[in-house]
């Protein structure tokens, strides 16, 4: 498969991740195919300073990117990512002063007005209700992020977080209900559960152990998605009195 014709499935997932794309016509096609050739590409690492500093909305067709805040002293909060069918757009732009986005892996991003413009007025229609309810999406992910750092257990964070990922990746066809591809550190769950990389290590080989969830080689297979799923809802189910459960 050429990169071109990668690039345009990336961008046609993304799409399904909309409402759209699963049944794309071929007219549409061609006019969405200029725009895969043309996609705002960045390397993993990239500090993604130019996206903040504009109100343009952008879709993410491929990669990985997390929302972090640095401390002077090197420490680091991250507070959510961002994937294939999510959008940068002026939350972001608003924030820039602050919080920084780093691509994690390589990145491609095409304009929503433009891409709007390739397609057909039903299908706009459709993309365009798709990406109001991305942004909720985004918006109350912000809130579960809160509260799994703010009320969790540490075997609950990860269960949880682990169910988000999976949930948001098959979406746009990159996860199926047993694995998906998590190009993550150790050092990123902790900075993003509020918990030391030794704790993340910890629970992981509990887990492991336990046979629920096997993280190996940047690909998480989910050995007992029933038994996760039950880990992730004691977190709203059971009151927390002792502080030192948390950790």
């Amino acid at each position: 498969m050429s990169r071109t014709a990668g690039t345009c499935q990336a961008f046609e997932r993304a799409l399904a991740s909309l409402g759209a794309g699963a049944s794309l016509q071929a007219q549409e096609v061609d006019r969405l195919r200029p725009l895969c050739r043309r996609l705002e590409s960045w390397p993993a690492g990239s500090l993604m300073e130019a996206p903040l500093r504009t109100d343009r909305v952008r879709l993410i067709t491929s990669g990985w990117i997390c929302e972090a805040r640095l401390l002077a002293d090197g420490r680091r909060q991250i507070f959510g990512y961002l994937l294939p069918g999510d959008l940068i757009c002026s939350r972001h732009a608003r924030r820039a002063s602050a919080n920084v986005l780093l691509a994690l892996t390589h990145v491609e991003l095409v304009e929503v007005p433009a891409m709007l413009a390739a397609l057909a007025d039903e299908r706009r229609k459709e993309v365009s209700e798709g990406l109001s309810r991305s942004i909720e999406r985004q918006e109350d992910r912000s809130y579960d992020a809160l509260l799994r750092v703010g009320a969790y257990t540490a075997v609950e964070r990860v269960a949880h977080l682990m169910l988000e990922f999976r949930e948001r990746l098959m979406r746009v066809g990159l996860a199926t209900a047993h694995s998906f591809p998590l190009p993550l550190t150790q050092e990123h769950l902790a900075d993003t559960l509020g918990l030391s990389a030794v704790h993340v290590s910890r629970v992981l080989k509990q887990l492991r152990s336990e046979g629920i969830l096997n993280l190996s080689f940047g690909v998480v297979t989910m050995l007992e998605p029933e038994s996760l799923r039950r880990l992730a809802a004691g977190s709203a189910l059971r009151p927390r009195t002792r502080r030192g459960d948390r950790h």
